[in-house]
């Protein structure tokens, strides 16, 4: 971001001339990085498209990051722990106890003690009061960001199924039953 920002000024401030008369030139930009945005090699130029297509929303002589539209899905309130553990890490290494701030069907938000790395791979257990054993989610971190002495953590979903999909959806739909009073 910060190479793109200062080529968007050096453009800004160019002396340029066209037919004698003064010409200002400004330019807007997408930024999109390997492998945070996308794994996949096609889709790279495609997450840098739709950040240019946004920095082009937000008017002239921007520079915008990408950021997946991930709010396809209803995103919950919920205060709960949840057991978090980067994969590859340590053999014996224990879950981190944390504390899910909202959950959706697409990620989570959880605060925690220490930091994660970004784009890490990490497994998530979630209690839910539907189930008896907890939800078992892999996740990538998305977001890192110092929240007092604790840490926001934001992750994606990778690996999600029908399975887990029902339970998420099950543990929704009894959470806003109990919440919405029934005429």
């Amino acid at each position: 971001m910060t190479i793109a920002e200062r080529l968007r000024r050096k453009i800004q401030r160019l002396d340029l001339e066209f037919e004698g008369k003064p010409l200002q030139v400004t330019v807007s930009g997408g930024v999109a990085t390997f492998p945070v945005d996308t794994d996949v090699q096609g889709d790279l130029m495609d997450c840098a498209d739709r950040a240019l297509y946004r920095a082009k929303t937000l008017g002239r002589n921007r520079i915008c990051l990408f950021s997946p539209d991930k709010r396809h899905f209803y995103r919950m309130d919920m205060l709960g722990p949840v057991k978090v553990q980067e994969l590859g890490m340590k053999v014996n290494q224990k879950p981190a106890l944390a504390r899910i701030k909202d959950l959706s069907l697409s990620g989570m938000l959880f605060e925690v003690q220490e930091p994660l790395s970004l784009s890490s791979r990490i497994q998530m257990e979630v209690p839910l009061s539907s189930r008896e054993t907890p939800l078992v989610l892999v996740g990538q971190v998305t977001r890192v960001q110092p929240h007092g002495a604790n840490y926001n953590i934001g992750a994606t979903f990778l690996h999600f199924g029908e399975q887990d999909r029902a339970a998420l959806n099950q543990h929704f739909s009894s959470t806003l039953r109990t919440q919405i009073p029934m005429a």
